[in-house]
């Protein structure tokens, strides 16, 4: 049996003032300048496209991560990709964090899929000068193919960030069994990284440290300093 809809989406024409619908238990209203173009031309009853269904969600969200979360969900669950939500945002003038959305589609496309490994890459892996990972990779484990988070080849060393939705308790098993299989078949070690690591500029910092010390004993030495006083990033390359 499916599970129950919380709310039921309807979009509007933006000069249609919907107050009635507005006021139906469960139903939720978009007014939108681009219903015309957003319909899907083969699903019926009528419905909007996926791109442009993200965007309206985007539009109601109340923060940007919460903007971005959606985008991690549609291009997640393979609804749509990185280039169709580019070509559906050009078609609309109007846009929330036009600038910061054009931003985090080039992430998604470097596989970069949710809030906190946005946070990682952006918090701690660039402003830190550490070597840009390889993300999603895709590596073969015994009966098929499993994928890192973040995994930096010339190192044979994996980064994971843990995060409630993608790693439930439930199934940590899962990620345990995937680590052991990593080290003892392709001599890739794994360091995870949960939420609270990420929260904060300052825990950002911390955690570049460990990284970049983790990885300077595994290769070539790698990290320095971001522009925060007081960071605790060891100067292991020059300062570009």
């Amino acid at each position: 049996m499916d599970r129950p809809v919380a709310a039921v989406h309807l979009a509007v024409p933006v000069n249609r003032h919907p107050a009635r619908w507005s006021a139906i238990p469960g139903v939720v209203i978009h007014r939108t300048r681009y219903l015309e173009q957003a319909i899907h031309p083969m699903m019926s009853p009528p419905c909007t496209r996926v791109e442009y269904t993200v965007f309206d969600l985007i539009e109601a969200a109340a923060t940007f991560e919460e903007a971005y979360d959606w985008i991690c969900r549609a291009i997640g669950r393979r609804r749509t990709t990185s280039a169709r939500l580019r070509e559906a945002m050009a078609s609309r003038p109007r846009m929330r964090w036009r600038q910061d959305l054009e931003l985090a589609l080039g992430d998604t496309q470097d596989g970069v899929l949710s809030v906190i490994e946005r946070r990682y890459a952006h918090g701690v892996e660039r402003p830190h000068g550490l070597p840009v990972a390889t993300r999603q990779a895709r590596v073969w484990q015994g009966t098929g193919n499993r994928y890192l988070d973040n995994y930096y080849e010339g190192y044979r060393a994996c980064v994971e960030i843990d995060g409630a939705a993608a790693h439930p308790a439930d199934e940590q098993w899962r990620d345990k069994d995937r680590d052991r299989w990593n080290a003892v078949h392709e001599k890739i070690d794994t360091i995870r990284i949960g939420t609270v690591a990420l929260r904060t500029p300052q825990a950002q910092c911390a955690t570049a440290a460990d990284v970049a010390t983790w990885l300077s004993g595994r290769g070539p030495a790698t990290g320095h300093p971001c522009a925060r006083a007081g960071c605790p990033v060891p100067l292991l390359t020059p300062w570009p």
